[in-house]
């Protein structure tokens, strides 16, 4: 017995196991560390989408195409604000975080991981439904 990559079974399996993946991570991260990860995505993203335009002019030396000056620019402020998001999020988890609350931090964080899994589950759906898209021709 052969199992297609695409059918139901193998599809429901890595919904499961993204699910489980996510709750894992937010069970032993805890929910403040897991949601202030979210949030340093979300920052740098969002400073990403409004800023890098401030960063191409400062790649007109390297005398690339401009296409790739924007491609390098995103990037390069991405990751310099995730770094930046992701370095104050551990110090403030860490001073947040007490050992009195450890129980309740890594069952919300268990939550909190279910749902950041069901999220990524319905992102994967949605976009998989415009990649295969028949062609009409």
């Amino acid at each position: 017995m052969s199992l297609n990559l695409l059918s139901p079974l193998v599809i429901d399996i890595g919904c499961v196991v993204v699910i489980f993946i996510s709750l894992l991570i937010g069970y032993f991260r805890g929910f403040i560390q897991s949601f202030l990860s979210v949030l340093s995505w979300v920052f740098a993203a969002w400073g990403t989408w409004t800023y890098a335009d401030l960063v191409i002019p400062y790649l007109s030396d390297y005398n690339l195409d401009p296409a790739l000056q924007v491609i390098a620019a995103n990037l390069i402020l991405f990751f310099a604000l995730l770094l930046i998001a992701t370095i104050v999020s551990v110090v403030l988890a860490r001073l947040i975080v007490v050992q009195h609350i450890v129980g309740i931090d890594r069952t919300l964080g268990a939550a909190f991981g279910i749902v950041r899994g069901l999220v990524i589950v319905l992102v994967l759906a949605v976009v998989s439904t415009f990649a295969f898209i028949p062609d009409a021709s």
